[in-house]
């Protein structure tokens, strides 16, 4: 009935269809959450991402623990010309620092 006085649009959160639009929390919807969280009447579950998500962060932690990850191929080596000039600016660095008192 509200809806249908209004000249503007309402949207609902658990109202029911009679809104012009519903707002459902992502992670609510998608299952982002441990279970036996408390979910209100209103959502529907579309998915199940806290155990994927959960999955994929202790496959990580697995992999990382037994030196599977990261490998060569997940990394960005540095070119021999510019690690030869990034040592050189170190040292010129380390130089400097000495001249002005430091370590």
């Amino acid at each position: 009935m509200v809806t249908a006085e209004l000249s503007i649009p309402t949207i609902g959160i658990g109202a029911g269809g009679g809104t012009s639009g519903q707002v459902l929390v992502q992670v609510d919807m998608l299952g982002y959450y441990p279970d036996g969280r408390f979910m209100p009447k209103f959502v529907k579950n579309y998915g199940e991402m806290f155990k994927m998500a959960k999955s994929g962060v202790e496959e990580y932690m697995r992999e990382v623990r037994e030196g599977q990850y990261p490998k060569k191929e997940h990394t960005y080596p540095i070119g021999k010309e510019e690690l030869e000039a990034f040592k050189m600016y170190m040292r010129e660095r380390e130089a400097g620092s000495k001249e002005k008192g430091g370590h």
